[in-house]
């Protein structure tokens, strides 16, 4: 797992040199619901509505953007059985439409992407403790609004998969719903 997380890490550093000059970088930070369906000996169940926390951090154009994120989630917010947590870093790259102007007051543009990288679940529970890291990989879409400043602000939905499995349970799908702000330097 760290061979793959190494080589996205240098992918992604290569990538970013290969035009660093186009781009502009920037920082950001989001806050959504996620829902985590899995897929055990008893049959299909769903984690539904987890907070999920996030930061990114890349290159962005009016084009385009480069990133790593990392995605903290509370799996069990609402167990007092269980306590755990989901946490993913992932390379993701989006491209933008053209910028539609909405009313002279912000840019209107839409986004769609791609991410890979690992997740980790923790879970802590009375029969007993699991540590374990899968394979992440899935789509992003969404809105971003640009106001001809440092900030931009985007709504978005990303769909991932993961080849996670521990005793006997999959974690077929993590889909997140978020809002986001960005600060570009």
């Amino acid at each position: 797992m760290k061979n793959i997380l190494y080589l996205l890490l240098t992918t992604f550093v290569v990538s970013m040199q290969v035009h660093a000059s186009e781009y502009d970088l920037f920082i950001g930070g989001e806050a959504g619901l996620s829902w985590a369906d899995f897929n055990g000996p008893n049959g299909e169940y769903q984690n539904p509505e987890i907070t999920t926390y996030g930061l990114k951090g890349g290159l962005s154009n009016d084009s385009a953007r480069m990133y790593l994120s990392y995605k903290y989630i509370d799996a069990f917010e609402d167990s007092s059985t269980r306590k755990g947590q989901y946490q993913t870093l992932t390379a993701n790259t989006d491209a933008f439409t053209d910028y539609v102007s909405i009313f002279n007051l912000f840019d209107l543009a839409f986004f769609i992407g791609a991410h890979a990288g690992v997740i980790n679940l923790t879970v802590e529970a009375d029969f007993g403790e699991t540590d374990e890291y899968a394979f992440l990989y899935g789509l992003q879409t969404g809105l971003i609004a640009d106001f001809n400043s440092p900030l931009t602000l985007e709504v978005g939905y990303r769909y991932s998969y993961s080849n996670f499995s521990e005793q006997g349970t999959d974690l077929d799908r993590l889909q997140v719903a978020y809002g986001g702000i960005n600060f570009r330097f």
